[in-house]
């Protein structure tokens, strides 16, 4: 069949692709960078999250004079992101992706601000603020998935997913290093 002339699907009988054929495809490559690329910074800070305490509970726990309390603080993130997937999936079914990836984004800021706001003496709003960014991340992941599987072909998809694993493995190893910095 190489050496046979196919029919494209714009009516063009040749061996190689049309021109036209040719555009659609840089189009549609052009657009799914498009995607990976603007998905990128919420993913990587989601899967940040996950990691970013790790090396800083030393300091959390002397800081907070909270140390049998410290399991409590990556636990708030582990719960909340675990408890709230199903209900991602469901905001992004019911109030579209963008708006929902955009609460997402919201929450995890929000809750990343009562982090670092936390007075000394408010080891619960610390909790809180974990337990929102937990909420948050659980969003990031559900809500990007959705949008990649919505917007590329199944083939593209496993290339797209190939690519986000890559940058959460680059995500999960940076947490610790950037947690670490005191």
């Amino acid at each position: 069949m190489s050496d046979e002339a196919r029919k494209c699907r714009h009516g063009n009988e040749t061996a190689e692709p049309c021109q036209s054929c040719k555009t659609e495809r840089r189009e549609q490559l052009k657009y799914r960078w498009k995607i990976i690329l603007g998905l990128f910074l919420p993913f990587a800070i989601s899967a940040l999250d996950v990691t970013i305490i790790a090396s800083a509970l030393p300091w959390i726990a002397d800081d907070f004079d909270q140390l049998s309390q410290l399991n409590w603080i990556i636990s708030s993130f582990n719960l909340t992101a675990a408890a709230f997937i199903p209900f991602w999936g469901q905001m992004a079914d019911i109030f579209g992706r963008h708006a929902s990836i955009q609460a997402c984004m919201i929450i995890a800021i929000v809750g990343g601000a009562l982090c670092t706001g936390a007075p000394t003496n408010a080891f619960p709003m610390l909790l809180f603020g974990r337990a929102l960014q937990g909420i948050g991340c659980a969003g990031i992941n559900v809500v990007v998935r959705a949008i990649v599987a919505d917007k590329v072909s199944l083939q593209e998809d496993a290339k797209n997913w190939s690519i986000f694993s890559m940058v959460a493995g680059s995500s999960y190893s940076v947490g610790p290093v950037i947690g670490g910095m005191k």
